[in-house]
């Protein structure tokens, strides 16, 4: 099983597609897909927005979320040590250092990172 990191920009993107490609990616069981706990969050912050954007009706957007969440593994960010913290965020500051969760799930889980889903 390929262990693949997601971030909020794929998922997004996947809510508000009617393109089936991204949406059978996401939800294919060959992957094991990890996020950060946060991306939960993001997800009900920005659902109007998601919403506006998409040609789906929210019953819809609602029932492609939850098949998504059940392929999901989340990531509680308190289990991460200092020493690896730190180096995930020196690789990230310069960049985003709100990718500093997502980076460490990729480096610590040796997965892929999601953004090859879009491709």
């Amino acid at each position: 099983m390929k262990k693949v990191v997601v971030d909020t920009n794929i998922i997004f993107a996947g809510l508000r597609s009617v393109s089936t490609s991204l949406r059978e990616k996401l939800s294919n069981p060959h992957y094991r897909f990890y996020a950060p706990k946060f991306l939960f969050v993001e997800i009900f912050k920005h659902k109007e927005r998601i919403l506006k954007h998409t040609s789906a009706d929210e019953d819809i957007v609602l029932e492609y979320l939850s098949l998504l969440l059940y392929y999901m593994h989340f990531i509680d960010e308190s289990i991460i040590s200092n020493a690896e913290y730190l180096t995930a965020y020196s690789l990230c500051k310069d960049v985003d250092e709100k990718d500093t969760p997502l980076l460490h799930s990729h480096l610590h889980w040796n997965a892929t990172y999601g953004q090859e889903m879009c491709n």
